[in-house]
Formats: C-alpha cells, sequence, structure tokens
C-alpha cells in the first residue's frame, strides 16, 4: 500500500507540473522523479513486463495509442476531461499504447515514466508494445541517450531503460478481433502463434524477422514483401500478405502506427474493397517534432467494436527542437 502511494505521488507531481499556466521546460524537469525513484520504477514495470506473454490479449472497450515521441503534453490529453486529466480512466477502460515512446520530443524522460507508473498502478488495463525506437541503437541516434544523461548524470539510466524495453511485450490482440502491432507482419511470421514462440527478450536487430515486425510498412502497390525497405530497415508489406495473415489468424484488422499521416490516420489498402479496414494506421502526435503541422488521432474501440478516432490537439509550450538534424522518417 505504501508502494502504490508512493507511484501515486510520483505520477500526479509528473501530471500536475503541465498543467500550471506558466509552467517551463526546467519545471517539468523538475519534477522527474530522482534516480533511486527511477530505478524503482524501472524495476518494479521490468517484473510486470517479463511475466506477459509476446502477445497479450485485451477485451473492449479499449483505447489504441500510437507514436508518442516524448510529446508529453500531448499524450495527456488521452486521459483529459472537464476537470482535467484523470488517470482514474484506467480503471473502467483499457488503454494500448503502440511503441515510439522515447527520442524525437523534449520529454521522453516524462512521457516512459509516466507510462511505467501507469502499468504498475494499472497493470491489467495498460497495454505497452514495444516500437522500433525503444532500442540501443535508435535511442542511440536520436536523442534518448542524450537525455538519459542530461538528466541522471554521471548514472547508468539509459542502461537501465534498454533492459526494460527488451522485456516489453511485441503485441496484442483485441477481443481475438484486432491484431495491434508497431509497424505490421513479417515475412515468415505469418501466424500470430509463431510470433508467441519468438524469444523477445533481446535489443531489436537491424534486419530479420523478429527486426520486421517494428519496422515494416504497408504497400499497397506490391503483393507480398519488397526489399529493404528506404528506411535501412524492415521492408514493405503488400495486400496479398495482409490478405493471408487475416485469414490464418481469423483476425479482421490490423492497427498498427511507426507513420506520420499529415492527417493523423491512414488506410493504406482503402482502395482495395475487400481490404479497406484491414489495415489502420494510428498517428498519435500532432504537429510531429514541433516542425510540423500534421494532425494527431487515436482510436476509441467500444465493445461493439464501433470504431471513433478522436482528434489530440496539439498543447503550445515553448520548445527547443533539439532534434533538427535527425531524419523524422525513420
Amino acid at each position: 500500500m505504501e508502494k502504490t502511494k508512493n507511484y501515486k505521488k510520483l505520477i500526479n507531481i509528473l501530471i500536475s507540473s503541465t498543467q500550471k499556466n506558466k509552467t517551463s521546460e526546467q519545471k517539468v524537469h523538475q519534477a522527474l522523479p530522482n534516480i533511486k525513484n527511477a530505478k524503482l520504477i524501472c524495476k518494479q514495470v521490468k517484473k510486470l513486463f517479463s511475466q506477459e506473454p509476446n502477445i497479450v490479449f485485451v477485451r473492449t472497450p479499449t483505447n489504441v495509442i500510437g507514436d508518442s515521441h516524448g510529446q508529453f503534453f500531448d499524450l495527456l490529453q488521452v486521459f483529459k476531461e472537464e476537470a482535467g486529466i484523470n488517470i482514474e480512466k484506467c480503471r473502467n477502460e483499457s488503454f494500448i499504447f503502440l511503441g515510439d515512446y522515447v527520442d524525437r520530443g523534449n520529454w521522453s524522460l516524462q512521457l516512459i515514466l509516466f507510462l511505467f507508473l501507469l502499468k504498475i498502478l494499472y497493470p491489467t488495463n495498460v497495454t505497452l508494445i514495444r516500437g522500433n525506437h525503444e532500442c540501443r541503437e535508435t535511442t542511440m541516434l536520436y536523442r534518448f541517450s542524450k537525455d538519459c544523461k542530461k538528466i541522471y548524470p554521471n548514472t547508468n539510466a539509459w542502461e537501465m531503460f534498454l533492459d526494460v524495453f527488451n522485456t516489453l511485450p511485441i503485441a496484442c490482440v483485441i477481443d481475438s478481433k484486432y491484431f495491434c502491432v508497431h509497424g505490421g507482419i513479417s515475412q515468415g511470421l505469418n501466424t500470430i502463434q509463431s510470433i508467441r514462440e519468438l524469444d523477445r527478450f533481446k535489443d531489436i536487430p537491424k534486419n530479420g524477422k523478429f527486426s520486421e515486425l517494428f519496422w515494416n510498412d504497408p504497400n499497397s502497390e506490391i503483393d507480398y514483401f519488397s526489399n529493404l525497405s528506404p528506411r535501412g530497415s524492415g521492408m514493405h508489406y503488400g495486400k496479398k500478405a495482409v490478405k493471408e495473415f487475416l485469414s490464418n489468424n481469423r483476425i479482421e484488422s490490423i492497427f498498427r502506427s511507426h507513420q506520420k499521416f499529415e492527417e493523423g490516420f491512414n488506410l493504406p489498402f482503402e482502395n482495395i474493397k475487400e481490404l479497406k479496414l484491414s489495415v489502420l494506421t494510428i498517428w498519435s502526435m500532432p504537429n510531429y517534432g514541433y516542425i510540423n503541422q500534421n494532425k494527431g488521432y487515436y482510436l476509441k474501440l467500444s465493445s461493439d467494436s464501433d470504431f471513433n478516432l478522436k482528434q489530440l490537439v496539439e498543447i503550445k509550450i515553448s520548445h527547443d527542437p533539439g532534434h533538427e538534424e535527425n531524419n523524422l522518417e525513420n
């Protein structure tokens, strides 16, 4: 009980730092747990993730949230009500986060620790799956390692988070109808059972079947799988590959993120009648990287399987876009 109170206190401090009229980068950073508490959070959440299967099964009603990349203020809008941010919503409905929690934005540590605390407080109603940025190479290239060293100097904080990332589940299935994964389907893994049998407790390699689940993108112009993607990792998957995966697993749709679209969501196969709703890309970062003007959405799925895309409105605060030299496509 005492630990639970402490975790609630820590998450409320993070939330309250964003709600003040004149918040600042310094104030938000000061709200972060100290390294001692960060270690306790990582230890506890790693234990929870390690006990989960590769594919977590979730029931509706649920909410599906795409890439968030350190845009903590924007992510909090998922929990916004008239009275403010209400994480108690997690008691009555579930929340699925599709990966890519760190890098890019200014608040990666705030965002990932908020989600870890949410998982600890509501373990059965909060699902975090892995994205291509939850690994060593990408966090080294795209800011998160620098954030860890800046906020928690002279510690092994970055390695501590990487250790947790290596335990994140790969995917989840909603109501035995919808398959949720960060990137998409992988060549050679055409059944959910084959994904369940993978060894996930490791870093994401640059290429290969395991890597493709986090890096692959849909492409309506091809049938099966392309050669190496322009991203440098992963490949494209086409209409016949999607159709066979859905049929093999008796799944209706694939929910994924991994790609920015100006409208905040995309149906890559919408021009193919029988595959119109087969893949839905959800992008939950309005004004991605603070330099785009794209929209952001998340999916609210009722127990009647009604799709309701909810727009996330950017919270405008002073930003330091410390990533402009990076390629925003990866």
